[in-house]
C-alpha cells in the first residue's frame, strides 16, 4: 500500500484549501437533515430517522479528518499528520457502519424488506464485526505510515500483522453470523482468515531481508513479496482441511501417508527453490572461458580497460545481468567513432535478450538445465557482439573469412 508524499518544505496551504472539504460537508450535513432527520421531509411517510445520526458522525469526523489532513503536516510532521488522518477516517467509518447496520432490522417494517427479516436480524448482530474490521484496515495504515521511521520500521511487521489479523478474523466471524456452526458461510469464512493470516505471518520475512546469510535473505524475500500467492496457498490448505480431506479420508484409508508424501515435497520443492536461488546470486560454476579471446579482438580499440571487461563478461554470462556490459560497450563504440545507428544495431541482441524463466514447480536436475541453457545463449550472443566489434576494427577481416568458406 503505497504512501503519499510528504509536501514541500514550509508549504502551508492557505483557507482556500478547505472550501471544498467544508462545502462537501455542509451539502451533506443539509440533505441528511432534510430527508432523514425527524423534521424531515419523508420521515412521515418513511420513518429512515436511523440514518440519521451514523450519516451525520461520517461526515463530520470525514471533514475533520481532511481539515486535518490539510493542515496537521505543517505543525506537527508530515507523518504524526497522516497518522491522525487515517484514525480519522477509521473512526468515521467504524461509527456510520455500526451504527447503521446496528439498526438494520429497523428496515423490516417495509415492504421490500419484510421477507428479510431474519437476515436483517443477524446483520444487526454482525455489526460489531465491522468496527474489528476497518480498526485492522486502519491498524495496517499506520504500520504502513510509519514503515519508513526508525523505530517504525522495527514494529511494522508485528503492527501490520495485527493489522490484517483482525481484519481477517472480523471477515470470518460476520460471515459466520449468518451460518450455524460450520455450516458452509463459516467455512468459507474460516478459508479467507487462513488465508489472511498467512499473509500477516508472512510478515516475519521482513526482519531477515538484511541478513548476511543468503539463506535467510532469500527465504525472507519470498515471505514479503507475491502475498497474492500466499493468500492462496494459506486458503487452499484451510479448504483442504475443511472441504476436501474429510470425502477422501471417508473413501481411501492411506489418505494420511500420502499427506505426509505430499506435505515432505512441498517442503523439499521450497527448501530446493530458495537453495537454487541463493546459488544463482552467490555461487557461479567455472568455466573454461574465452575472456581472453575477446579482449585480444578490442586491444587496438580507444578505451578498452582489459581487465574489467572480462570481468562484465564474467558478470553477463554467470548471472545474466547485462546493465553493466551495456553501459561499457556503449562508452566503447561510441569513444571510437561508431554511429548511434550501428552500436544500436551491434548491442540489438543483448537488449532484446531475455532468460527462459525458471518455474516454480521445476526440480534440480530441471533448474540445472535451464541454468545452462541460459549461460549457453548469453554466451553465444556475447560472441556474436564480438565478432562484430572484430569486423568494425577491422573490415577486411570479413572479407578475408568470406573468401576462405567460399
Amino acid at each position: 500500500m503505497a504512501v503519499s508524499q510528504p509536501p514541500p518544505v514550509n508549504s502551508r496551504p492557505g483557507l482556500a484549501a478547505a472550501v471544498r472539504p467544508l462545502v462537501t460537508a455542509v451539502i451533506g450535513c443539509g440533505l441528511a437533515i432534510l430527508l432523514f432527520s425527524p423534521a424531515g421531509i419523508i420521515y412521515h411517510s418513511a420513518n429512515l430517522s436511523f440514518l440519521f445520526t451514523p450519516l451525520m458522525y461520517l461526515l463530520v469526523i470525514r471533514f475533520l479528518a481532511q481539515i486535518g489532513g490539510l493542515y496537521l503536516p505543517s505543525y506537527v510532521g508530515y507523518k504524526t499528520g497522516m497518522a491522525v488522518v487515517a484514525v480519522g477516517n477509521g473512526l468515521a467509518w467504524s461509527l456510520f457502519f455500526f451504527l447503521f447496520l446496528n439498526n438494520a432490522a429497523l428496515l423490516g417494517k417495509f415492504s421490500l424488506f419484510s421477507h428479510a427479516k431474519d437476515f436483517l436480524k443477524d446483520l444487526s448482530q454482525a455489526a460489531g464485526y465491522t468496527v474489528l474490521f476497518i480498526t485492522g484496515i486502519t491498524i495496517s495504515k499506520l504500520a504502513e505510515i510509519s514503515h519508513e521511521t526508525v523505530s517504525g520500521k522495527a514494529f511494522y511487521p508485528i503492527v501490520n500483522a495485527l493489522g490484517q489479523f483482525l481484519s481477517g478474523l472480523a471477515v470470518w466471524q460476520f460471515l459466520a453470523a449468518f451460518s450455524a456452526p460450520s455450516g458452509i458461510l463459516d467455512k468459507i469464512g474460516l478459508i479467507f482468515f487462513a488465508g489472511i493470516v498467512t499473509i500477516a505471518l508472512s510478515n516475519i520475512g521482513h526482519y531477515g531481508e538484511d541478513s548476511k546469510n543468503p539463506f535467510i535473505a532469500d527465504a525472507a524475500h519470498w515471505l514479503t513479496h507475491s502475498l497474492a500467492l500466499k493468500f492462496i496457498i494459506g486458503s487452499f490448505i484451510a479448504a483442504y482441511v475443511l472441504l476436501i480431506r474429510p470425502a477422501i479420508v471417508n473413501a481411501f484409508s492411506y489418505a494420511a501417508i500420502v499427506e505426509w508424501l505430499i506435505v515432505c515435497l512441498i517442503g523439499w520443492r521450497l527448501f530446493s527453490g530458495i537453495k537454487n536461488g541463493i546459488r544463482q546470486k552467490n555461487a557461479v560454476e567455472v568455466h573454461e572461458v574465452d575472456w581472453k579471446k575477446h579482449v585480444q579482438l578490442l586491444n587496438n580499440l580507444q578505451g578498452a580497460e582489459i581487465p574489467r571487461l572480462g570481468d562484465i563478461q564474467d558478470v553477463f554470462t554467470g548471472e545474466g545481468s547485462r546493465d553493466y556490459l551495456l553501459v561499457y560497450l556503449t562508452l566503447l563504440l561510441h569513444n571510437n567513432k561508431i554511429s548511434p545507428e550501428e552500436i544500436r544495431r551491434i548491442l540489438h541482441p543483448i537488449i532484446e535478450y531475455q532468460d527462459v524463466k525458471m518455474p516454480w514447480f521445476a526440480f534440480g536436475w530441471e533448474q540445472q538445465r535451464i541454468l545452462k541453457k541460459n549461460e549457453a545463449a548469453r554466451r553465444q550472443i556475447l560472441g556474436e557482439i564480438m565478432a562484430n566489434l572484430k569486423y568494425i576494427m577491422n573490415p577486411a577481416s570479413r572479407k578475408i573469412e568470406e573468401q576462405t568458406h567460399e
